[in-house]
This record gives C-alpha cells, structure tokens and sequence, in this order.
C-alpha cells in the first residue's frame, strides 16, 4: 500500500489542538463536551494501542497504510491510537452535547459527561481485553489450519500471526463497544436531564 499523505496525520491534531483551545478560551457548554469526547476517546485509543502495537506491530505497518517512518511500537499506537479514536470521539462529541444541551430541560454540562466517559472506556477496554485473550487462544490453536494470504504472508512473521488475528478482533470489538456505550451514554444524558426536569426546583 503507499503511504499515508502526511496532511492526513497534521490536519486531525491541528483540528483538536484548535479545538481544545477555543474550548478553554470560550465558555462554550456544548464545545466543551464535544472536545471533552474527542480527548478521552482519543487517550483511549492511544493507551489501547500501545498494547496492540506491541502485539503485531504488524497490524498497522502492513494491514494499513504505512506512514513513512514510523516502526517504533510506542509511537504506532499514539498515531494510529489517535487516528482511530479522535473522529469517533468527534462523533460521540456532537451526539453527546445535543443530548446535554438541546431543549428546554436543565441542561448538563462537560464535568457531568465525564464520569459517563471513564464509564464509557472502562466498559470498552474490558470488552476488548476478554475478546482478545478469547481470540489469541482460538487463533493460536487454530495455527496449523488458518491461511494467510499473499502478501500478508510474506510480510507477518508466522509467530504473530496469531496476534494479529486476536489484534483485528479486538479493534472491531473496541468500535462496537464505543459505539453501543455511546448510545447508551447519549440515552442515560437524556435521561438524567429528564429526571432534572421531573424534580424540579428544590428549596
């Protein structure tokens, strides 16, 4: 595969940093939330990556794109960790701060989102740990029998095969997890704002 266009590493962290610093300049509720989600989903990926990374290291120098050198583990899962993570925080960002601040009920803020958050990346770094020791055992029993094609098979060492397998499994269980726990995150932000609004004021 060629290399990943440099402008597609700058631009992303140039668009956070800038969004992160209007956000701390502004008192904006709804931007505060949006860079909030951006920042904890891209630590997540980041920290979840230095782990894959030293895996297979494999599955981002050869299943993606290479970017031009970068070989060292630790800095693969930083990049990779935040190319993966930061647009899906964007995501959740904007869904989350509409649940937080649209409509007439008591609105919510940054901080209340934030234990949601951790929640949120605790319930998805234990889901990906399971389904990747579930995974490594499969694949690795499985060794003998699993093919791998032309020219991965030239380019993964077949002693992290296996790894790579488990590896690919736990990032497609790590974006599901993300993306049911943030509809479950954006529900309960409604919810608790409903909940708000039942009560009413307290004396």
């Amino acid at each position: 595969m060629d290399p990943l266009p440099i402008w597609r590493v700058v631009l992303p962290v140039a668009i956070v940093f800038l969004a992160s610093l209007v956000a701390l300049m502004r008192p904006v509720r709804l931007l505060r939330i949006v860079v909030l989600c951006i920042l904890a989903m891209s630590a997540y990926g980041m920290i979840h990556d230095q782990f894959t990374a030293r895996l297979c290291p494999e599955y981002f120098t050869v299943l993606h794109r290479p970017i031009t050198g970068l070989s060292d583990p630790t800095w693969l899962g930083i990049t990779w960790g935040f190319l993966g993570a930061w647009w899906g925080g964007l995501l959740l960002g904007l869904l989350a701060a509409a649940a937080a601040t649209l409509g007439k009920w008591p609105r919510l803020g940054a901080g209340d989102v934030l234990i949601l958050l951790i929640l949120l990346c605790v319930a998805t770094g234990l889901s990906t740990l399971a389904t990747g020791v579930v995974e490594y055992i499969s694949a690795t029993e499985a060794s003998q029998t699993v093919t791998v094609a032309e020219p991965y098979a030239s380019l993964i060492p077949a002693p992290r095969r296996a790894s790579c397998y488990a590896v690919a499994y736990v990032h497609r269980t790590a974006y599901f997890t993300a993306l049911v726990g943030g509809l479950v995150l954006c529900a309960w932000i409604v919810f608790v704002r409903y909940r708000k609004h039942a009560d009413g004021p307290t004396l």
